[in-house]
């Protein structure tokens, strides 16, 4: 029964955001006008000629923070701040529109599933 209400909830929500919800900057819900970081680009380059693992000079944009854990950067910063900005903007309206945002896992207080709004 509790499930049943939690789906049901959940289904209305992304029905409503889906549906109802008006992006900020159109521009950003069409991944071919993504800016990707050049350093990212060329970690991807570097994969695609048959490279089976990073090394070299390859890893100087790459932080490691675990072991075996890596950080860099994938997003140009002006884009990532776009993206940001859209992400507020949906939560805004979440918000007014009496929606209970769905997170992307149960510790997470600040996130967005992008999914949910049309990316």
């Amino acid at each position: 029964m509790i499930q049943t209400q939690r789906q049901n909830v959940y289904d209305s929500y992304l029905e409503a955001a889906l549906k109802k919800f008006k992006p900020k900057d159109l521009e950003l819900y069409d991944l071919k006008k993504w800016k990707f970081d050049y350093r990212f680009l060329s970690i991807l380059e570097y994969l695609k000629k048959d490279h089976t693992e990073l090394k070299g000079e390859i890893l100087k944009p790459l932080e490691e923070v675990l072991d075996g854990v890596f950080r860099f950067p994938m997003l140009e910063e002006k884009f990532a701040c776009r993206l940001l900005t859209e992400v507020a903007y949906f939560q805004d309206w979440c918000k007014k529109a009496g929606h209970q945002i769905v997170r992307p896992n149960s510790m997470n207080n600040y996130g967005a599933i992008l999914d949910h709004f049309g990316f």
